[in-house]
């Protein structure tokens, strides 16, 4: 295995409204499972395009959960139609950003999905849930 400690990764910035596919350093943790892919079917070797030094220093220990890094107004949307009314408040295992969350809902809100009390509208809000 040939490791460049680097992956694509979805970012999503709520300023912006925009998600992107970045190349980002991997995680130690992923790092690690991939070199443990060398071994598997027969013996292997992994091959790391970075220093000992670097790997140790620059890699973050664990990736950023999904969670923190994407778009969330389908999420939020799907949470609605399950009857969670202050997903402001929903304990989530990774909590997202705040911005992220508040993006959410102002989009769902322009796209007529939710009212002014953030409650899925009859005539968006439910036919949209259902495409998903």
């Amino acid at each position: 295995v040939v490791d460049s400690c680097f992956a694509k990764q979805r970012c999503y910035n709520p300023l912006l409204g925009l998600e992107a596919l970045l190349v980002a350093p991997t995680s130690k943790a992923s790092a690690t499972q991939r070199a443990g892919r060398a071994g598997r079917v027969r013996v292997g070797k992994c091959y790391r395009l970075t220093t000992e030094e670097a790997f140790e220093a620059e890699l973050p220990a664990t990736a950023v959960p999904e969670m923190q890094r994407s778009d969330l107004t389908g999420m939020v949307m799907q949470l609605k139609a399950l009857g969670v009314d202050n997903v402001m408040g929903f304990e989530w295992l990774a909590p997202p950003p705040a911005e992220t969350m508040v993006r959410a809902l102002e989009t769902l809100h322009a796209l007529g999905a939710l009212d002014d009390d953030a409650k899925l509208t009859a005539s968006v809000g439910f036919r949209l849930q259902s495409c998903r």
